[in-house]
């Protein structure tokens, strides 16, 4: 009888042990869901971003709808004139070119090992451990050392 209460004593400590390192460590575990909120939190951010360069390029295409001197403008920023119009370059000045801002591409960083043979290894050697020292103490309780 008592050996089977140290059995299932050392069975119920390495199954918790299995379960503590799954909860937290596990691919569906603790960790990883503070991982997918940082992730979450970088896809919001990302998103509120994209909306910026979305209004800022709807603004644009507005202005370029409407007058006809904002195409102009940016013809001329990109290198293009008018075959009447004169053009002053002076060297060693490099003029500014406004580009578009297009986002970010946000990719999530996957684990790639799964951890589960080593959750039931640890597991096994918990409890193998817990029947040993709850053996020997046993014995050595019962044989007055």
């Amino acid at each position: 009888m008592v050996i089977k209460k140290r059995l299932f004593f050392a069975l119920y400590i390495g199954f918790l042990v299995y379960i503590l390192l799954t909860l937290i460590f596990g691919t569906s575990g603790l960790l990883s869901y503070m991982h997918l909120e940082q992730y979450q939190l970088s896809l919001q951010n990302n998103l509120i971003e994209l909306q910026e360069i979305y209004h800022s390029l709807r603004q644009d295409l507005r202005a370029f709808h409407s007058n006809p001197q904002t195409i102009k403008q940016y013809s001329h920023e990109l290198g293009y004139f008018a075959q009447d119009e004169n053009v002053i370059r002076i060297m060693g000045i490099i003029p500014l070119k406004s580009y578009y801002k297009v986002g970010t591409i946000l990719r999530r960083n996957q684990k790639s090992s799964h951890n589960s043979p080593l959750f039931h290894i640890i597991g096994l050697a918990v409890f193998g451990l817990v029947f040993l020292l709850s053996y020997i103490r046993f014995k050595i309780k019962n044989n007055g050392y």
